[in-house]
């Protein structure tokens, strides 16, 4: 359905012929309705992405990745060759990196969440790390080259889902590694931070599927007519109701309130029809 086509249906069901018609509002509230709707109808079927990813992290050349410096002490590690580093820090401090004859000086003060760091070395490399106050180190890794530096230095590395598809929700089901052939999901090894970094065991290496939920998408008044919405032709057909009900429910509620009855009452036939909108899920020992 274009959007010139769903414009011209949610008018009608108001008996007129124009959306200027169809109530004092409904021209300008007509997109954040439509954007709405979308939401409610990505609810009842989720729109579904697939992404695949390599891991393939690179050996972490730190021992101990997973440091607590206490407040005036300071801990230094050094490395004949190097890449590239990486730390997360949270309280106080700073780390001096000394490669060949720079010196570059990362400070993080009253740091409540992990902050990360990270930079590209050639050669020898020392780290030197003071804590001002109370002090965690985490994730901290050092590798040979930079090409292949993976996020995190500890047992987990970490993928941000949302800076390799423009279009990311949330997980949809465990990844999925390929092993001899087939695509199966992981029951461990993996857990999920903040709903869109993806953390995997280093020694899981390996090719994997990422399911996910595809976000909703938005409509503005700068797109084109003539676009085709992005909706299945049986939900395409429920956007109306949804959208005449969210126009008409100030200037005429029985009208939108018997809309929002007759959209449940078909959307409650495609979800028992439909076992893609049915209720369900995967569940891992990470509990999300």
């Amino acid at each position: 359905m274009t959007l010139a086509k769903l414009k011209t249906s949610t008018a009608l069901l108001g008996f007129t012929e124009t959306l200027s018609d169809l109530s004092d509002g409904a021209e300008s509230g007509f997109y954040a309705a439509l954007n709405r709707a979308l939401a409610e109808l990505d609810r009842l079927r989720p729109r579904m992405g697939t992404l695949f990813l390599t891991h393939a992290p690179a050996e972490n050349l730190v021992e101990s990745p997973h440091f607590h410096l206490a407040a005036g002490t300071s801990r230094t590690e050094a490395f004949d060759a190097a890449g590239a580093y990486y730390f997360e820090a949270t309280g106080t401090g700073e780390c001096a990196v000394y490669a060949g004859d720079a010196t570059v000086t990362h400070h993080f003060a009253n740091e409540q969440t992990p902050r990360a760091f990270s930079g590209t070395v050639s050669g020898s490399v020392k780290l030197t790390f003071s804590a001002a106050v109370d002090c965690e180190i985490r994730d901290f890794g050092v590798y040979e080259t930079a090409e292949s530096t993976p996020v995190g230095g500890g047992r987990f590395v970490g993928y941000t889902l949302g800076e390799r598809t423009s279009d990311f929700a949330l997980l949809a089901e465990p990844p999925a590694r390929l092993q001899n052939g087939m695509y199966l999901p992981l029951s461990d090894g993996y857990y999920l931070e903040d709903g869109n970094r993806l953390y995997l065991d280093r020694a899981l290496s390996g090719e994997y599927r990422i399911r996910y939920r595809k976000r909703a998408p938005t409509v503005t008044e700068e797109t084109d007519d003539e676009s085709e919405l992005p909706l299945d032709r049986d939900l395409a057909e429920l956007a109306p109701l949804l959208i005449a009900y969210y126009l008409l429910l100030d200037d005429d509620p029985d009208k939108a309130l018997s809309y929002l009855a007759l959209y449940r009452e078909q959307a409650n036939a495609i979800r028992q029809s439909d076992p893609r909108t049915r209720a369900g899920g995967y569940y891992s020992t990470n509990n999300w």
